[in-house]
């Protein structure tokens, strides 16, 4: 942590400065919309193609604008939670684009789409699909998911309630667990097995808080629950079924408790190691969940956690509702960092070569087929360390460009991040803010291709899937300077 805390140079781009507003008129508006698609789809979220085969749950757009204004002063957030996969740029482009050609009093830098990171969620962008009846290309489900996103954050923007008001607490709930196993020899693996002979011990720690806010209007009537959990969307992330995971289970418990059109923001906080999966200890789980009534295999599995996660928004619930506020600070800034990419060696570029290869060679044999159905996520993943390692050939210092925001609203404070990022940073951001309570927002903004993964450095140097070359684009030190920036930028607004 010496390491973490100590002075160093800052790099990045400042896009748009902090407003400190107090004494003002703090306005929320709120939407949501289906963002199902109504044709078969290509998945997202596994190494192989899947056609969407019908619906399980339905994908929501769920947004949330805030505005806070003093006479000529004043700062806004537009919140938009997606049960998708990731943010990528082409989405993001033509959400902005749209919302501009709606309204353009509406500053798009404002806007920060973040996934659920559901593996039941439409790609919108991959390699060549099939030419498969009824198979919508990219570019329509592209169309039809930004058009429902925009209109939705044109929506709650135009709709705002002066004189709203929001509270706030925190609770804990077991839903993200440990995913990366560590053996008596150092290596690790991610979803290795517990009861091998050599397991030593999980490598990251778990992050149970559930953090949620209260947004009511001038009427005193709630109209939105922010909620943040440290886990990925995707117990059911194999599925051929277009699904929102365990967060549709939520929503419904929620809805139950505090009415129907209260709109429910699900965000992700730094989890890129953890996962809903139980490493251990299966069949008491599944016994306890039996006991419960609850449904067989894996919807049974997303109604406990929604069990978790709904009893602690509801304890949250009861010391937020007796502090209302709405005369706080508010800002927020928007930077592009620059991180330092992790280099690939010579040794990785001819090991993702022989990859290709033997990729090529499979697509040789099935000239009937597409790269998509033979298996295309390892071929973006060998070519991005191929490429990678061209590129460094000339830039031997390479940065990765990427977004962050960060907000204060009263004690609160947010900050984002684009990738799948590790437990640890998470933390970290939490333990050295100066905020009261810290929401981490992880895959916010378009995250790199064809992994978002960021690791520390104990699990690059442990190895598997998740802190291997073709896993992480930013390098640790660049997670770390993540950090770092992330924290200076919240220390500058607080003071």
């Amino acid at each position: 942590m010496t390491k973490f805390i100590n002075t160093l140079a800052v790099c990045f781009l400042l896009i748009s400065s902090a407003t400190f507003v107090h004494g003002a008129t703090f306005k929320m508006g709120t939407a949501s919309v289906d963002i199902t698609p109504a044709t078969q789809v290509a998945l997202t979220g596994q190494s192989y193609l899947r056609v969407s085969q019908g619906v399980n749950s339905p994908l929501t757009a769920n947004v949330l604008a805030l505005e806070s204004q003093l006479e000529t002063e004043g700062d806004s957030v537009i919140f938009v939670s997606l049960d998708i996969c990731a943010v990528t740029q082409v989405l993001t482009d033509a959400v902005r684009e749209k919302v501009t050609a709606a309204d353009s009093s509406i500053d798009t830098d404002k806007i920060i789409l973040s996934a659920t990171h559901a593996h039941t969620a439409p790609a919108f962008e991959g390699p060549a699909l099939p030419k498969w009846e009824g198979l919508a290309d990219y570019s329509d489900v592209v169309e039809f998911v930004s058009s429902r996103i925009a209109e939705a954050v044109v929506q709650a923007w135009q709709n705002r309630s002066p004189n709203a008001e929001f509270a706030w607490g925190v609770d804990y709930a077991g839903v993200g667990f440990s995913r990366r196993e560590v053996y008596r020899d150092g290596t690790a693996s991610l979803y290795g097995k517990t009861s091998r002979d050599d397991f030593d011990h999980f490598e990251n720690v778990e992050d149970h808080e559930v953090g949620a806010i209260f947004f009511r209007n001038e009427n005193k009537k709630l109209c939105a629950i922010l909620v943040n959990v440290a886990c990925p969307s995707q117990v059911n992330e194999g599925d051929k079924r277009i699904d929102a995971d365990y967060w549709h289970y939520v929503r419904e418990d929620l809805h139950k408790k505090f009415g129907d059109d209260v709109v429910i923001l699900a965000q992700c906080s730094a989890a890129g190691d953890v996962s809903p999966h139980y490493q251990y200890h299966y069949l008491s789980q599944a016994r306890s969940r039996t006991l419960r009534g609850f449904l067989e295999g894996k919807a049974g599995e997303m109604q406990e956690i929604a069990r978790k996660i709904t009893a602690a928004v509801s304890s949250a619930w009861e010391v937020a509702e007796q502090d209302w506020q709405a005369d706080v600070p508010f800002q927020h800034e928007y930077k592009i960092l620059k991180l330092p990419m992790r280099i690939v060696t010579e040794a990785e570029m001819k090991e993702a070569q022989a990859g290709l290869d033997r990729f090529q060679a499979e697509l040789d044999a099935h000239p009937e087929k597409t790269a998509s159905e033979v298996n295309y996520m390892f071929f973006e993943w060998y070519g991005s360390i191929v490429d990678r390692y061209n590129e460094q050939q000339a830039n031997k210092n390479p940065t990765y460009k990427t977004p962050v925001h960060v907000l204060q609203l009263g004690d609160l404070a947010f900050c984002t991040n684009q990738f799948e990022l590790f437990t640890d940073f998470g933390i970290w951001m939490k333990t050295h803010s100066p905020a009261v309570q810290t929401f981490v927002i992880q895959l916010a903004g378009a995250g790199a291709t064809p992994s978002t993964y960021l690791a520390t450095k104990r699990a690059v140097e442990g190895g598997g899937y998740s802190a291997v070359i073709g896993s992480n684009v930013v390098s640790p030190e660049g997670g770390d300077q993540l950090v770092r920036e992330t924290i200076d930028t919240l220390r500058a607004i607080w003071k």
